[in-house]
């Protein structure tokens, strides 16, 4: 999804983007940025354009992708976020270990905007996962056999 742009674009799991529906945008005046979260708590990514000539607009996402698991942490230094940590999914071993996806944990993500600090991962029809979590400090997580749609909490705070 592009700030001002009727199309949206649906990742097909195998490496490219196919154009989904659009999403009226003609009433939103002068769109300067999205902020993606899971608003309505239903495993999918609902988004929020921001503009500076109109209102800002929430579009809510009911389209059914299949699987999803967000990852919220707590770095060992006890960031909430974990800014700057990288999150890696992958099949179980016994499903061929194969690479998911990887998400970083990120302050900004642009002009007017800023995401839910929470990582989503579009699973589709994968019911399980390894989670690995690498710290900026070096330091690294591995939560092994995760079910899908569910919202985990990986808090390594040391204080």
């Amino acid at each position: 999804m592009i700030a001002g742009d009727e199309k949206v674009f649906l990742n097909d799991g195998l490496g490219t983007f196919v154009e989904g529906q659009s999403v009226p945008v003609s009433e939103i005046g002068n769109p300067h940025a999205i902020a993606f979260a899971d608003i309505d708590s239903a495993g999918d990514l609902d988004f929020a354009i921001t503009a500076t000539d109109s209102r800002n607009w929430l579009v809510r996402n009911d389209i059914d992708s299949g699987n999803w698991l967000r990852v919220e942490f707590v770095s060992p230094q006890c960031q909430a976020g974990a800014f700057g940590s990288k999150v890696s999914v992958f099949r179980i071993p016994a499903d061929g270990g194969a690479f998911v996806g990887m998400r970083e944990a990120k302050g900004n993500t642009g002009y007017l905007a800023q995401d839910e600090p929470v990582l989503h991962f579009g699973l589709g029809a994968i019911a399980s996962v390894d989670v690995v979590v690498d710290f900026v400090d070096g330091s690294q997580v591995t939560m092994p056999g995760v079910a899908a749609n569910q919202r985990i909490l990986i808090d390594e705070c040391t204080p």
